[in-house]
């Protein structure tokens, strides 16, 4: 069995990259996002701070469901992918090619 699918079956994959460093894109993006938030957090009333943190909270959640909704439409068309390639191709359970 392949080192994913022993992971997968033992509950060890990982699918939150823990090792891998942000881009250099992705730093600048946090990097930028950080600069405003703190020169608008400045001005804000705090009244103003709160609605502002809400609407921060809220793209979150936004950038985060549109996140895992964008990675199942790519897992789903990977698997439409392999089943054209197998298409016609009859594979038993245990990788023994069948007779058509």
């Amino acid at each position: 069995m392949g080192k994913i699918l022993e992971a997968l079956a033992r509950d060890d994959l990982c699918v939150i990259p823990s090792d891998e460093k942000p881009s250099p894109a992705y730093k600048k993006a946090c990097e930028c996002s950080s600069y405003y938030i703190e020169q608008l957090n400045k001005r804000l009333s705090s009244e103003d701070k709160e609605i502002f943190d809400k609407v921060v909270n809220a793209l979150i959640n936004e950038n985060d469901i549109s996140t895992d909704e964008s990675f199942i439409r790519g897992f789903r068309l990977g698997v439409r992918l392999i089943m054209e390639v197998m298409e016609g191709e009859k594979i038993s359970i245990l990788g023994v090619k069948d007779a058509k």
